[in-house]
């Protein structure tokens, strides 16, 4: 009898952990979404030989309480308002970023157009560099032209004037003393820079080279000015007979004074001047000839 008693107990425990286990499954399959599932060991999940005993009674497994439920609820809430405020913040960087990118933008744009109005300016410049340039040398050519004109018009011109014959050298009676005066007639400064000079005596029809003659000093000589010249030339002997002869006979031969002068203006422009001059007796000077082939100027 007893051990039908333990039977019929074995048997009724094992209906109430079979039922059990059937209606907790139902409870966690109707529970809200996202809320923690509850974990249930019944009968089934036993083993072999882990029945229910005196020593070993069936586990007791409880559910959550409201205090768990609503912590649950309010952890999701914030989880949920960080991921909003997260996302709202990733938006912010977002629009953020985009303006960034259209200021970018526009500042190149505005660096292409200020380095394509600078290079603008600068072809200017470069043209106006240029234009000033030939301007400047116009300028400067008419300038050299002007004065160039100027100078022409204010040449320098040197002749020979006031040639006399001053006497014998006393300690050599073949030594004529002489002296003369280079004029300046012209409006420009004259700088002699060579010349040669010759006395002889002739008959007006052959004479001797000029380059054999004695070489003019460098003078400077100012517009209106004069450059005054004492000689002392060697003659030939006889020199004072034929002196006396041209004073007293007609048709002796008389003495001749030939050269030429050359010299420049300020801007090294070259120019000569030929001269002959021929003793006239009674006076003691020397005047023209007015041969076109020994008195002339170029």
């Amino acid at each position: 009898m007893k051990i039908i008693q333990r039977r019929v107990l074995g048997i009724g425990l094992a209906i109430m952990m079979v039922s059990a286990s059937l209606a907790h499954p139902q409870e966690s399959a109707n529970a809200p979404h996202g809320r923690p599932a509850v974990t249930q060991t019944t009968k089934q999940d036993a083993g072999p030989g882990q029945y229910p005993t005196k020593d070993a009674p069936l586990p007791v497994t409880t559910s959550k309480g409201k205090e768990e439920q609503k912590s649950a609820a309010s952890q999701e809430d914030a989880t949920n308002k960080y991921n909003g405020d997260y996302l709202a913040s990733q938006n912010r960087i977002a629009e953020a970023t985009e303006k960034q990118s259209s200021t970018t933008r526009a500042a190149i744009w505005i660096a292409c157009v200020d380095t394509f109005l600078t290079a603008i300016a600068l072809v200017f410049l470069i043209f106006t560099y240029r234009q000033t340039k030939q301007m400047a040398s116009a300028a400067t050519n008419a300038v050299k032209v002007a004065r160039a004109e100027f100078d022409a018009s204010h040449r320098p011109k040197l002749i020979m004037r006031q040639i006399e014959f001053t006497g014998f050298d006393p300690n050599d009676a073949n030594r004529m003393n002489m002296r003369c005066a280079i004029v300046n007639v012209g409006d420009g400064e004259g700088h002699v820079v060579n010349g040669r000079y010759h006395l002889e005596f002739s008959d007006g029809e052959q004479f001797d080279p000029i380059e054999d003659g004695d070489a003019f000093e460098s003078y400077v000589i100012p517009p209106g000015g004069a450059a005054y010249i004492v000689m002392a030339l060697k003659m030939n002997e006889g020199a004072a007979l034929m002196m006396a002869q041209a004073d007293s006979v007609a048709g002796a031969p008389r003495p001749y004074f030939r050269g030429y002068l050359s010299y420049v203006d300020r801007n090294n422009i070259g120019r000569r001047t030929y001269f002959s001059r021929c003793y006239e007796p009674g006076t003691g000077r020397f005047m023209p000839t007015n041969d076109s082939d020994y008195d002339r100027e170029y």
